[in-house]
């Protein structure tokens, strides 16, 4: 059996050895100040190697200085303006960079760089709670109190999973199955409210074809109507299973 070298207080790179660490797997491992400050524990071959270096700060200046797609700082976006690049968050698996920003509201927040290259992220997300209520655009003035909880009470949640179960949780247009599904009033909420709760109301559609009908009749007092006239602009025919 091999004698142990003692590393301690000798310097590898910006690592200087403080004390013997644990032993893993058969390697001994010594615990390490860098000269950033930071305390990390490095297998002892991976030191007297020159693998490791730093605490990842070296590799991590390296690519600062070396990439330039990175946002400058000061820019803004939105109501965010770019502090620092930041190392990305640990729960993420992300490959993009990651950027330290001040809203104009006061807060800071860590962005994925696409998100702000692409709009987004144009705040720490103090717009939707501005949007929240009246400020809605979606906001219905002439609904009661009573309707808006019902929208989001048991009642309809049940609607929701039987209209699901009816349709073998696949959208009725393209038959795609599972995924983010909408359970749609034929005829609307809003207006007719003796069928709100009738399962037979509802037809289950995938995300976008969900969307493509609101986009072309709006979101509220759609009727059944809307939805056969639908049907024939997709050239598809109205079908006993698509209209039960």
């Amino acid at each position: 059996m091999s004698k142990l070298i003692d590393l301690t207080r000798r310097k590898f790179g910006r690592l200087t050895v403080i004390s013997r660490g644990k032993k893993k797997s058969r390697h001994i491992y010594w615990i390490c100040l860098c000269d950033c400050g930071k305390t990390v524990e490095v297998e002892g071959n991976k030191l007297k190697n020159g693998w490791t270096q730093s605490c990842k700060c070296l590799r991590w200046e390296a690519v600062k200085n070396s990439n330039s797609r990175l946002i400058p700082t000061g820019q803004t976006f939105g109501r965010l303006a770019v502090i620092e690049h930041v190392p990305k968050p640990t729960t993420t698996h992300s490959r993009t960079y990651h950027y330290l920003c001040k809203c104009i509201c006061g807060n800071e927040v860590i962005i994925n760089g696409s998100n702000l290259r692409n709009g987004h992220s144009q705040s720490c997300g103090c717009i939707f709670q501005e949007l929240k209520g009246p400020n809605h655009p979606s906001w219905k003035p002439h609904l009661s109190a009573k309707d808006r909880a019902r929208q989001r009470g048991p009642e309809i949640n049940q609607w929701r999973k039987s209209v699901f179960a009816h349709d073998n949780y696949s959208c009725n247009i393209c038959s795609k199955r599972g995924g983010k599904l909408n359970a749609h009033h034929k005829d609307g909420w809003h207006h007719c409210k003796e069928r709100r709760f009738d399962v037979s109301n509802g037809i289950t559609l995938c995300k976008e074809h969900h969307a493509a009908f609101h986009k072309l009749y709006g979101i509220s007092n759609n009727t059944e109507e809307q939805y056969i006239q639908w049907l024939k602009t997709l050239h598809l025919q109205p079908t006993a299973f698509m209209l039960q």
